[in-house]
C-alpha cells in the first residue's frame, strides 16, 4: 500500500500530479484523433460517432488511473470512492440532472426574458446533418468531463480526505482544489467563476457525503454542463458555443451574466447555485 502511509494531502498531490499528467496526453490524443475524423471521406454519421469515440479517451484515462490508485496502491474497492452500485445509480444521476437542468434553464428563461440573453442561429439551422458531427463530440466532451471530474473530486479525493481528516475538511478540500483544477486549466479564469465553482463542489461535495455515492453529483455537473452548452449554446470559455441547439449571445452587466466567458462567471451563476442548493437541501 504505497500511498496509504502517506499524509492525505501528499496523497492527493501525488493523485492529482499523476491524472493530470495523463488526462493531459489524453487530450492531446483526443483532439488529434477529432481533427482526423472531421476530414475522413466518411458519412456524417460515421464521422459524429468517430468524434464521439474520441472525445471518452480523456474519461476512460481517469477512470484507468483512480482504478490503478484505488484497487492496487489502496488496496480498497471502488464502493470506497463512492462507485456505489446498490444505490441505484440511473435515478440519482437523473435526479441530480434533472435539478441541474431546472436551473440551467431558470437562468436561460431570466436572461433571454430580461434581453440580456439573444438566440442566434445555430449551425444546426442551417444543417443539422452536417453539423451532426460537432454536436455529438462536443455533447460527448461536455458529458465525459462531468463524470471524471466527478470521479476525481468528490471520488477519490473526497474519500481519501474524509477518511483522514473528516466530512467538513473533505468538503471544503476537495471544493478548493476543484477551484484550482480549473484555474491551472483557464489561466484568465474570472474571479466570480473561480468562487462559482468553489460554491458548486462545496454542493457537490455535500451530496456525496448526503447520499454515500458520486451518482447524483455527477448527474448534476453533467446536466449543468449539458444544458448550457448543448442544448442553450450560452458562451463557453470566453467565446459563442457552437456545438448547441442553439447559440445564445450575450449582452448586459458582465457582473451579473458573466459576459461571453460564461453564466458561471457572473452573478447569475451564483444565484442558480443558490437555487439549486436549496432544492437538494429538500431532496436530501
Amino acid at each position: 500500500m504505497l500511498t496509504a502511509q502517506l499524509d492525505p494531502w501528499l496523497r492527493v498531490t501525488v493523485y492529482l500530479i499523476v491524472v493530470g499528467l495523463a488526462l493531459e496526453a489524453a487530450h492531446r490524443a483526443y483532439w488529434s484523433l477529432s481533427r482526423c475524423a472531421s476530414r475522413l471521406p466518411v458519412s456524417h454519421a460515421v464521422r459524429a460517432f468517430l468524434m464521439a469515440l474520441a472525445a471518452c479517451i480523456p474519461l476512460v484515462t481517469a477512470c484507468v488511473v483512480t482504478g490503478v490508485f484505488c484497487l492496487y496502491i489502496d488496496r480498497e474497492s471502488l464502493a470506497t470512492i463512492g462507485i456505489r452500485m446498490d444505490l441505484h445509480p440511473s435515478s440519482c444521476i437523473a435526479q441530480g440532472a434533472a435539478i441541474a437542468f431546472a436551473t440551467v434553464t431558470l437562468v436561460f428563461s431570466v436572461g433571454y426574458a430580461s434581453g440580456w440573453f439573444r438566440v442566434q442561429s445555430s449551425r444546426f439551422s442551417g444543417d443539422f446533418y452536417k453539423s451532426l458531427p460537432t454536436f455529438c463530440g462536443g455533447l460527448t466532451d461536455f458529458l465525459n468531463a462531468s463524470i471524471f471530474e466527478e470521479l476525481i473530486m468528490r471520488g477519490y479525493v473526497f474519500t481519501i480526505l474524509y477518511n483522514k481528516v473528516g466530512a467538513s475538511p473533505a468538503i471544503i478540500g476537495s471544493a478548493l482544489i476543484f477551484s484550482i483544477f480549473h484555474l491551472l486549466k483557464h489561466a484568465q479564469l474570472p474571479v466570480l467563476f473561480t468562487m462559482n465553482a468553489f460554491l458548486f463542489g462545496i454542493m457537490a461535495a455535500h451530496c456525496r457525503l448526503a447520499t454515500g455515492a458520486i451518482w447524483m453529483p455527477i448527474g448534476l455537473h453533467a446536466g449543468w454542463n449539458l444544458a448550457s452548452a448543448s442544448v442553450f449554446g450560452l458562451p463557453f470559455a470566453g467565446k459563442l458555443c457552437n456545438m448547441g441547439l442553439i447559440t445564445c449571445s450575450v449582452d448586459g452587466p458582465k457582473y451579473i451574466t458573466g459576459g461571453y466567458y460564461s453564466p458561471d462567471a457572473g452573478l447569475m451563476g451564483t444565484f442558480a447555485l443558490a437555487f439549486a442548493a436549496s432544492v437538494l437541501t429538500a431532496v436530501c
